[in-house]
């Protein structure tokens, strides 16, 4: 299970000790988000209720209003960049066709080079986003679909075509999700496994000022799932941890990560495959998770 109804414990709760859990929300918070109860779990809505529960609620159902609690004193959220924010536009194999029919490999088609880049990263272990692991990473996407690997000439322009806005499309859902949360006064922040691009491409696709903080893998040295990065993200917006909400699409990198460093968490599954717990689907879901109006 993912977002407001994945809930981690470090011991179990028992029926009692859930009961009493159960008891103290209730009396501290008169009128908390509505949640639907179905099967067990908790789902977001929009319109305020007061919970009821079955005279005893399961451990797993009162975790999850523990963090509906805890989401309701966050000051501030880090997004991930690659799809949360942002993707690879058409798609990563349309952007290697077109500099590869540059060179002259006309005979590879987007869809090859979508599945060979796939297999190749997820082939990939510790990942520090350098310029030669991006080479190492374009080699691999091409072995066998061409006599020769492709040169350095090759490399240096299809890195480059990747630092430049076109290749590039900001999902839907960002801006209004940021528009909303900067006007409550919420801080907001970047953590990504990147490289020197991410700034300048930020800035180029009018993200950048949105953000008071971005903090990039290459600058501090220590990828996600790393708490080292989480924490200078957290040292950067002059927030502790526990009113940070950390949003991603890598359950490992973004939520474990995050969770680790004593972040709260949310995935987002832009494309929910049947059967996938439910995480968030939309940027603007946080909108309705997130606390009114603060002003800093």
């Amino acid at each position: 299970m993912n977002g407001p109804d994945r809930c981690h414990l470090r011991k179990p709760l028992r029926a009692e000790s859930g009961q009493r859990l159960f008891d103290e929300l209730m009396r501290r918070f008169d009128v908390l988000p509505q949640c639907l109860s179905r099967k067990g779990r908790f789902f977001w809505t929009k319109a305020p209720f007061r919970i009821y529960s079955n005279p005893v609620p399961r451990a797993r159902d009162v975790c999850c209003m523990s963090q509906i609690v805890s989401l309701h004193l966050t000051q501030g959220v880090t997004f991930d960049v690659g799809g949360t924010l942002i993707e690879p536009w058409p798609s990563v194999g349309h952007v290697y066709n077109e500099v590869a029919v540059r060179h002259g490999f006309k005979n590879i088609t987007p869809e090859i080079l979508n599945r060979q880049f796939a297999a190749a990263w997820s082939a990939q272990k510790d990942f520090n986003h350098t310029r030669s692991e991006w080479a190492a990473l374009v080699e691999a996407t091409f072995e066998g679909l061409t006599r020769t690997p492709p040169g350095s000439d090759f490399f240096t322009e299809l890195y480059a075509r990747f630092a430049e806005q076109e290749a590039w499309r900001v999902f839907d859902d960002v801006v209004p999700t940021l528009d909303a949360l900067a006007s409550r006064g919420m801080k907001l922040g970047v953590i990504s496994n990147w490289d020197e691009r991410l700034r300048p491409l930020l800035r180029a696709l009018k993200l950048h000022d949105y953000f008071d903080s971005i903090v990039v893998s290459h600058e501090v040295g220590f990828p996600k799932p790393s708490s080292v990065i989480f924490q200078h993200a957290s040292e950067k917006m002059g927030l502790p941890p526990e009113s940070l909400l950390h949003v991603g699409d890598s359950f490992g990198m973004d939520v474990d990560g995050a969770r680790a460093a004593g972040f709260e968490a949310l995935e987002i599954r832009r494309r929910r495959e049947n059967g996938q717990s439910p995480g968030i689907t939309s940027l603007l879901e946080l909108i309705s998770l997130l606390p009114e109006p603060t002003y800093r």
